[in-house]
């Protein structure tokens, strides 16, 4: 299997289509596109036999990547990998919302409010609660009505992305996560602006050892929606808590490092890094919740 695997990734490395500027609408572009959805097919195979039950995804990926890929920027497969696996996420909260829900549908709005004003009382209340007065709260702050709200709090909450967030690890970025990578409202972008200023005004607030770390966790938390949303990659770029040069190393590689990398650099352990960020994230989501209360009032 380990020979199959390395004889197949030495075909994705050697095809054309990633090396050469062969026109998408030529007869060799198609032919060779073809025999590199093969070849990354029958690679993931044999990594895992589990990567069968993706095959459209991988297809649609592949097509992606080929279409968008700069071979100065990193090995293709590495991309790949990275846009895979944001397709998998897609697949697998699409079925647990399925099961769950009998196929209920949540519109991209819908889910952005629900996840936006369900996470801060979380975080705020310590209480991962779906409650009377949970649902009241949400309904006033966004004039939906309770029922719809009850109705759509019970479907976001059954959704693997909150089935994997509980209480004491409650991720205040995840809050500037738009659903299935779909196109962005005018006021989803304007929220998540806001959001990210309120963010960087409390970043700025910390003591100045801690910040540097805390740029490259805030960073790598957010460099997903970064790459695919421009307008609010220029508007970060100008805020304190952006570490250009992680982001930098991210386009380069499509690797987000990870909390023990980010530990290594700065010479303390992953226990340590894990209870600055826990910390950070819970004041700043009370400093975010605030902000925003005051404003609407």
């Amino acid at each position: 299997m380990l020979k199959e695997k390395e004889y197949y990734r030495t075909l994705i490395e050697k095809s054309v289509i990633l090396s050469q500027n062969i026109p998408p609408e030529s007869v060799l572009y198609k032919k060779e596109l073809l025999k590199l959805i093969e070849n990354v097919y029958h690679y993931l195979t044999a990594v895992s036999e589990k990567n069968q039950c993706y095959s459209v995804e991988i297809v649609e990926t592949v097509k992606e990547c080929a279409k968008n890929y700069d071979n100065r920027k990193g090995a293709f497969l590495h991309y790949f990998n990275f846009c895979l696996k944001k397709k998998k996420d897609k697949v697998m909260t699409e079925t647990v919302l399925s099961e769950n829900t009998g196929g209920m549908h949540i519109s991209q709005k819908d889910q952005f409010v629900i996840k936006t004003y369900f996470r801060f009382i979380v975080a705020k209340n310590g209480e991962y609660k779906t409650d009377n007065a949970t649902v009241g709260l949400i309904a006033k702050a966004t004039r939906i009505s309770e029922e719809f709200v009850r109705e759509c709090l019970y479907n976001y909450r059954n959704s693997s992305a909150l089935l994997h967030d509980l209480p004491e690890n409650t991720d205040l970025w995840e809050n500037l996560l738009i659903p299935d990578n779909s196109a962005v409202h005018m006021e989803d972008m304007a929220m998540m602006k806001e959001i990210l200023q309120f963010l960087n005004e409390f970043f700025t607030t910390r003591q100045p050892r801690q910040k540097p770390m805390l740029s490259c966790l805030i960073t790598a938390k957010i460099c997903g929606i970064l790459q695919d949303y421009h307008e609010l990659l220029i508007f970060v770029k100008e805020l304190d808590f952006f570490d250009k040069k992680l982001f930098a190393d991210f386009q380069k590689t499509h690797r987000i490092p990870l909390v023990k990398d980010i530990a290594l650099n700065f010479d303390v352990s992953e226990q340590s890094i894990c209870r600055t960020y826990r910390t950070f994230s819970r004041n700043a989501y009370r400093y975010i919740t605030e902000k925003r209360q005051t404003d609407t009032e």
